[in-house]
């Protein structure tokens, strides 16, 4: 798998650099057309479906961007990036639980290709710009560690073989240009499909509530912040 990742990785990066070398004096009006570089930052993750709230999971992320401009105020750029996605969660010791210590953790690889457009109001020379598009992530690797104890019902781990390799999110960003090559921006990417889904979830009542006994469904959503360098 590492070997596929560094192929994969450095084919982009050739691509990447040929276009550009191809494109850099063709300026235009619109400024220069075609652009690449590097990219990455922060990541703060969580999963929806795993009862807990909060942005626990938090890592950092790489990766390259293309960007080609379409008008004045409209580019459209790719990127491809390594980011580790997941969730840190709490024991369910629901009926005891005293101190809230986040003591599993939910480890998730992926290759993204995040699609975006993005727009500066005011043309090439605006410092401000927004983005949104769609991301395409391939799983590389999953790692679940939890100490399932008495009155830990619901376990991730004997889910994991079950996740999804295929994850597709919806991202919405803004930053703002530092200089002519460096930017910095912040994102929200929301999955669109569920990772996974529990079609006959258990159900465990008490005196006071019904608890699950089984993960109901699992889906990715994060917040970025990245720093991004043009080098072509």
């Amino acid at each position: 798998m590492n070997c596929k990742r560094c192929i994969l990785f450095f084919c982009f990066s050739f691509i990447c650099i040929t276009i550009c070398d191809a494109q850099r004096s063709r300026n235009t009006k619109l400024g220069k057309r075609f652009s690449a570089g590097l990219m990455g930052g922060f990541v703060m993750s969580q999963i929806d479906g795993d009862n807990y709230t909060g942005f626990d999971r938090r890592t950092v992320f790489g990766g390259l961007k293309v960007s080609a401009r379409i008008l004045d105020n409209l580019s459209f750029e790719v990127n491809l990036l390594f980011v580790r996605k997941g969730a840190s969660i709490e024991n369910e010791e629901i009926e005891f639980r005293v101190n809230y210590q986040k003591n599993r953790l939910i480890h998730l690889q992926y290759t993204e290709v995040p699609l975006l457009l993005n727009v500066r109001p005011k043309g090439i020379d605006s410092k401000l710009y927004f983005e949104g598009g769609v991301a395409f992530s391939r799983l590389l690797n999953t790692r679940i560690e939890e100490n399932v104890r008495e009155f830990t019902d619901v376990s991730f781990a004997e889910i994991e073989p079950e996740i999804q390799s295929t994850d597709i999110s919806l991202i919405a960003g803004m930053g703002s240009y530092l200089t002519k090559n460096v930017s910095l921006g912040i994102r929200f990417s929301y999955g669109i499909n569920k990772i996974y889904t529990n079609d006959n979830p258990i159900l465990r009542e008490t005196a006071y509530q019904i608890l699950p006994t089984q993960v109901f469904f699992m889906r990715n959503y994060y917040i970025s912040a990245n720093v991004a360098f043009n080098i072509f």
